[in-house]
């Protein structure tokens, strides 16, 4: 198993599997907020950064969904500040090149994220204050009942790390 697959085996146990939820906004909670700029720019950073994996419209593809209800389930259920999305999003993201993009872009992104989840924008940009606001979206997917299971299981015969090189005859053997 590749660094990436693990890598991909992680964050899909985390983020969860869903059908996109519609763009009808509620009113921001619990402190969560980020203005319409930020969404703007965070849809761009999101297109050229992240769709091919999640999906045009975040309803997932190769990259779990990151928007409707099995991910409010996960994110947005109460447990969860808005920089935990954050620290996920700009630790693991894009796939191919963890932190690689600006803090900025990963803001954008996250309050972009937070749009298409049911979110409004206010005129307040989401900040470091806003990153510490539990995220909650009222009378969502995630009011309904407790987190779904994960949708991907870990492998059951996990593969070790290793420096250790086939000889010789390893390879000649494996070609047989």
């Amino acid at each position: 198993m590749t660094v990436v697959a693990l890598r991909a085996l992680c964050l899909g146990a985390s983020l969860l599997s869903a059908v996109a939820m519609a763009d009808a906004p509620s009113p921001p909670s619990s402190g969560v907020h980020f203005d319409a700029a930020q969404a703007a720019a965070g849809r761009t950073v999101f297109e050229q950064n992240c769709a091919a994996c999640h999906g045009a419209d975040l309803s997932g593809g190769d990259g779990p969904p990151l928007a409707g209800a099995a991910f409010q389930r996960h994110w947005a259920n109460g447990r969860h500040k808005v920089d935990d999305l954050h620290f996920m999003v700009s630790e693991m993201m894009p796939l191919q090149a963890p932190h690689s993009l600006t803090d900025e872009q990963y803001t954008d992104l996250v309050a972009f994220i937070l749009s298409r989840n049911g979110l409004a924008a206010s005129d307040k940009p989401l900040d470091a204050a806003g990153l510490q606001a539990v995220f909650t979206i009222p009378g969502s997917a995630a009011a309904a009942g407790p987190p779904l299971a994960p949708v991907l299981a870990p492998p059951a015969h996990p593969l070790k790390a290793t420096t250790d090189r086939p000889t010789d005859d390893d390879l000649l053997a494996a070609g047989d």
